[in-house]
């Protein structure tokens, strides 16, 4: 039997030609598609991290946020800590001494008030206490002087440098009818006592003025 070795190897190298290229599409096949996959996985997960990231930065400027109110709270409460027990005190405690101070800073300004009028208040209101550590007396110190502008100026910086802790909430002056050089000053001044249980004089449930004189 005559055997044709050239057709044999034709047809075997055809059969061969035909299985790697089979191969090699099926190759191309998987690398495609496995890389488009991976390209829209990898895509996926960018956009999440990206998403991530930005919840994070989010997250960690509340954080800072909330640090730094709960700081200020804590400073809050320790400056408070300190005028509550070092500078308000109670009526009790300071009233004396208030007075004392207010005729010393007017003297040492060569000023005068015999007549001075001390009016009371309460905060908080009463829907408010629950909230509140403490709760505080209101002073109301309406004061007339005559003197010179330097007078007044010196008198007005020597009451908030005072430890008394004096607040000027208003400050009108006049001309005297004593003369041009002398000035009419009507000054509001302001300051806390801390409430140690006493009852502030009231009419239905609103402020009354309760008045002592010095």
């Amino acid at each position: 039997m005559n055997v044709n070795i050239d057709a044999l190897i034709r047809k075997g190298f055809v059969k061969a030609a035909v299985a790697a290229l089979a191969v090699l599409l099926l190759n191309i096949f998987v690398y495609f598609f496995g890389i488009a996959r991976l390209g829209s996985v990898t895509a996926s997960q960018k956009r999440e991290i990206e998403t991530n990231s930005q919840k994070i930065k989010e997250l960690e400027a509340q954080r800072d946020a909330a640090s730094e109110k709960a700081s200020v709270y804590r400073q809050g409460s320790k400056v408070l800590q300190t005028l509550g027990s070092d500078y308000f005190k109670t009526r009790a405690e300071r009233f004396a001494p208030l007075q004392k101070d207010l005729q010393k800073i007017l003297e040492a300004n060569g000023l005068s008030n015999d007549n001075i009028a001390y009016s009371y208040g309460e905060e908080p209101k009463d829907a408010a206490k629950a909230s509140w550590r403490h709760a505080y007396i209101i002073v109301q110190i309406p004061l007339a002087v005559s003197g010179s502008y330097p007078q007044v100026k010196k008198f007005i910086a020597d009451l908030e440098a005072s430890p008394q802790f004096y607040v000027v909430e208003d400050v009108s002056l006049s001309a005297s009818t004593q003369g041009a050089v002398l000035l009419n000053a009507r000054l509001a001044l302001k300051t806390l006592f801390l409430a140690d249980g006493e009852i502030v004089a009231k009419d239905e449930g609103a402020k009354s003025p309760k008045k002592e004189a010095s």
